[in-house]
């Protein structure tokens, strides 16, 4: 109904905090499309079209209210996301890029940090061809 996430929202506001509960949920909605699949868009066309736009409205307001939690280069990120992602209207490649945005740098200084420290650790031994290898006893 709304990509997943006005549902996730809305279970974690209901009291929906664990991972069991999705589980729960998820073999629900598996169980519900085995055993009644051709039954399901019946019962979701019972739903009025105001009561979708209630669900709508309350799963938008609750993911703007997400922003007000954003400070600094964040905020901006999530702007720019948003924008894109009006934009283009790929909510994967804009997902994909704010992740990349917010994230990168953190995982770039984490790869350097690692790579640095094997350069610079004596306890790593490599093999110098003029020496002979690190195996060879003088």
């Amino acid at each position: 109904m709304c990509h997943g996430a006005g549902g996730l929202t809305a279970h974690a506001r209901l009291g929906a905090r664990t991972a069991g509960m999705n589980l729960v949920l998820g073999g629900a909605f598996l169980m519900l499309g085995l055993l009644f699949a051709e039954q399901v868009p019946v019962l979701l066309g019972l739903l009025p079209v105001w009561g979708l736009a209630a669900f709508l409205i309350y799963a938008g307001l609750r993911h703007a209210w997400l922003v007000s939690d954003l400070r600094g280069a964040n905020i901006a990120i999530a702007v720019i996301a948003g924008a894109v992602g009006a934009w283009r209207g790929n909510l994967a490649i804009t997902a994909a890029l704010a992740l990349v945005a917010v994230h990168g740098p953190t995982l770039l200084r984490l790869l350097r940090r690692r790579t640095g420290a094997r350069e610079h650790d004596p306890s790593v031994r490599t093999a110098d061809p003029a020496q002979g290898s690190a195996d060879d006893v003088s």
